[in-house]
């Protein structure tokens, strides 16, 4: 085994391992959780020794590891909200995600929040297939001196970075179009991706300052009532509802009048602040309600695999009008209708059924 230290000379090392990956040899390599050893997917021969170190069959395969986050849209099917949400918060990172696969099936992705392994899995010029650097049913190591004890000589070079700053192997989630599971809680707690899993749904008009703000607050109340759950408690019930605008600005207001319309049916709007639709935001919701038909049209548009979560607010396929420059009573006649149609959302989806009572 060669043992290398990239405190001395870091591009040296950096092309050492993608000599080796490219050559067909194992690299045990340092990350910001634990130490682990992988191979070139190009190399079928090497996936076959990494298999043998492990004492793993072909139905248990290993995890891909990447360089970046772009690098693992390729290797995906259509992600479902939940994957792009975990994605944007905790990638890269302490997270290992398993994914609808573009050809079928799952595929187990990480992205390393660590500079030095990002650079060696750069330098492979292929995905790389690994796993933690042990024996299996032994703990992984978190020391370069813990892979030498256990490995020895199977590995063909190590990247000795020191100890791992986490320690601890990365949190393993599996999230599918229509279900997830934690697998494994690792470097971050359950709780933390408890709180993404939930649904989150978004509502859109043009200035995010009238209709879909009223919309989002109208939606708060009539779930809230629906669940039993206090408005400000949803979050914790597994429940988000956000608004935005098709040409809105930052952190503007919203209007006086939706202000004062809300004000009477006992909702505040007074801490509102715009903001712009963006993919990333229809990408991470479940439920995409527009005012407007040519809204819907813009946002299927823009992310075509979300076109099944975007619809129309109304139920019956209407626009809602936007009451923009016009008196109160206009904002109120928008209001009713904004009312009705949320009203109808929270009784008919399945997903906001209040739970049963206690027996």
């Amino acid at each position: 085994m060669l043992r290398a230290r990239p405190d001395e000379q870091p591009a040296d090392v950096i092309a050492e391992a993608g000599r080796v990956f490219r050559s067909g040899g194992i690299v045990a390599f340092p990350t910001e959780t634990v130490y682990g050893i992988g191979v070139s997917s190009a190399s079928p021969r090497a996936l076959e020794r990494l298999s043998g170190i492990k004492g793993r069959g072909a139905d248990k395969p290993f995890t891909v590891h990447l360089a970046d986050v772009p690098a693992l849209y390729p290797l995906v099917g259509g992600l479902p909200p939940l994957a792009h949400r975990l994605l944007n918060r905790f990638c890269p990172g302490p997270i290992t995600l398993v994914l609808p696969a573009r050809d079928g099936g799952t595929v187990g992705v990480r992205v390393p929040d660590h500079r030095l392994a990002q650079a060696v899995l750069a330098a492979a010029d292929a995905p790389v297939l690994g796993t933690s650097a042990n024996l299996a049913g032994a703990p992984p190591a978190t020391r370069p001196e813990e892979v030498l004890d256990a490995l020895g000589d199977r590995v063909d070079l190590l990247i000795d970075a020191g100890p791992a700053r986490e320690g601890r192997a990365s949190t393993v989630v599996e999230v599918l179009p229509d279900s997830w599971r934690l697998l494994r809680e690792g470097a971050i707690p359950a709780d933390r991706i408890q709180a993404e899993a939930g649904t989150v749904v978004l509502f859109v008009c043009t200035g995010n300052s009238c209709r879909s703000p009223m919309a989002e607050a109208l939606f708060r109340r009539a779930l809230s009532e629906r669940l039993g759950v206090p408005a400000d408690k949803l979050a914790e019930a597994g429940f988000r509802a956000l608004s935005a605008g098709t040409a809105a600005f930052f952190d503007g207001p919203a209007t006086a009048p939706a202000i004062r319309v809300l004000e009477s049916e006992g909702l505040d709007l007074s801490r509102h602040r715009s903001r712009p639709v963006t993919v990333e935001l229809i990408e991470e919701a479940d439920l995409i309600f527009t005012m407007t038909r040519d809204q819907a049209a813009v946002l299927r548009e823009w992310v075509p695999l979300a076109r099944d979560r975007i619809r129309l607010v109304d139920p019956g396929g209407h626009d809602v009008p936007d009451p923009i420059g016009g008196p109160d009573e206009q904002y109120r006649t928008c209001a009713r209708e904004l009312e009705g149609a949320v009203r109808e959302i929270v009784a008919r989806d399945p997903r906001f059924a209040a739970p049963p009572p206690p027996q």
